[in-house]
């Protein structure tokens, strides 16, 4: 079974229920959820989505989220290690890139993740030699 790691943004669309202009990205992140749920993918969640999410005042809706998850038995916690710090603060000062999404994509490597789902692909071009960046919607 393929395994995904989503991106925090991906959580925000759906508890937020975000739209944009013309798109329902709340919509398009329930559907992956219920693939997830549904066993077409397994899920990979970091301790890092986590703390992002309470930063943003959703750690109640992810709790709740990794109960439905967990009762599927399609979810993988995986927990920060130091070696992703060593990693992701090398790849930062070589690429210019950002601290969070450089460490995201490195525990979904280390996670050995087929597919990074975010709505912001741009902010990943710079670290697709280690995941394979994807909208939720070409899920």
């Amino acid at each position: 079974m393929e395994k995904v790691y989503f991106d925090t943004n991906i959580y925000m669309d759906y508890f937020l229920d975000r739209r944009d202009k013309l798109r329902p990205l709340g919509e398009f992140a329930f559907n992956l959820i219920k693939k997830v749920i549904t066993k077409e993918y397994k899920l990979i969640i970091s301790d890092l989505v986590i703390l992002e999410l309470e930063y943003n005042g959703l750690g109640k809706e992810i709790k709740i989220l990794i109960e439905k998850l967990i009762e599927s038995d399609n979810l993988i916690f995986v927990k920060s290690e130091e070696e992703d710090n060593i990693k992701t603060n090398r790849i930062v000062k070589e690429r210019r890139t950002s601290f969070n999404d450089t460490k995201h994509a490195v525990i979904a490597n280390r996670s050995k993740t087929n597919y990074f789902v975010t709505r912001n692909i741009k902010d990943f071009e710079d670290l697709s030699d280690l995941i394979y960046p994807v909208y939720p919607e070409n899920l």
